[in-house]
């Protein structure tokens, strides 16, 4: 069996809706508003509903940061 190097993969590519939340510390309420107003799309695949991780990380970049 081959091994894939390290950089092959770098973990999950989409979020549960409940992953996203736990991640980025939101209710699912606040979630569903952020796909309302189009900031995080939801892919279904099937009967889940998934968050492209890219996706995740750029609107992460767009939140404001805690300097103390």
């Amino acid at each position: 069996m081959d091994s894939l190097p390290s950089e092959a993969y770098s973990g999950p590519k989409f979020l549960y809706i409940s992953e996203f939340c736990e991640r980025y510390r939101c209710s699912r309420s606040t979630f569903y508003r952020l796909s309302k107003s189009g900031a995080i799309t939801i892919i279904k695949r099937g009967r889940s509903s998934l968050i492209s991780m890219e996706q995740a990380e750029v609107w992460a970049a767009t939140l404001p940061s805690l300097r103390g």
